[in-house]
């Protein structure tokens, strides 16, 4: 009985030490995946930032040349005030 007891024992601390090991295990392996996920996050976050600060920068020269077009139009029409019909002129003006 004492042998069956003893055996008994033995498998209930192995049970307990696989059961920590394993705890262990998960909470290393939980912290990884939660520092890798934080890792993404950042990253994407940065991407994000970039995107929109491109997208920013891209408007700006767009309003930019837009407003060099008009400054042209404007300037094509004053000098030829009066040397273009009024259709030319409509379509000057449109722009």
């Amino acid at each position: 009985m004492a042998k069956v007891a003893r055996e008994r024992a033995l498998q209930v601390q192995e049970k307990a030490q696989i059961k920590a090991q394993q705890l262990e295990y998960d909470t290393k392996f939980n912290a990884y995946v939660d520092e890798v996920d934080a890792a993404a996050q950042a990253r994407q976050a940065d991407f994000e930032a970039r995107k929109k600060e491109q997208n920013v920068n891209a408007r700006l020269v767009l309003e930019e040349q837009i407003r060099e077009r008009q400054v042209g139009a404007i300037d094509l029409c004053m000098r030829l005030d009066g040397e273009i019909g009024p259709e030319l002129w409509g379509k000057l003006t449109d722009l």
